[in-house]
């Protein structure tokens, strides 16, 4: 799987899931932002979410993020990367598959960091 061995072979990458739910399993190492794939980002939601960036990447917005939620049918992740480069990111990967493709790879599966932003 493509995002597994890029992964392994940049340990520098932040992965960012933002599916809305009440619990969530994802990519190993990945941080959990629900709601940051919103299509309607206002000023206070901006800065909420580019604080949470700013805190979880060391303030480097060279720093390569990937964003990704459930599956190619699922434009959450793609809203959170428009958001991430209005914020400034200049490296940012939209992961389509989501966890859906993970899953079927049969890769592992963790409990995320949860941002509350």
């Amino acid at each position: 799987m493509e995002l597994k061995a890029l992964l392994e072979s940049n340990k520098e990458i932040v992965v960012i899931d933002v599916l809305g739910s009440k619990e969530r399993k994802s990519i190993p190492g990945a941080f959990w932002m629900p709601g940051a794939g919103d299509g309607q980002f206002y000023g206070a939601e901006k800065s909420r979410f580019a604080a949470a960036l700013d805190k979880i990447t060391e303030g480097d917005k060279n720093r390569p993020l990937v964003f990704l939620c459930w599956n190619s049918e699922c434009w959450l992740s793609y809203n959170a990367s428009l958001h991430a480069i209005e914020a400034g990111y200049k490296d940012i990967i939209w992961y389509r598959g989501g966890t859906e493709a993970w899953t079927g790879a049969n890769l592992d599966w963790k409990r995320p960091e949860r941002i509350n932003w």
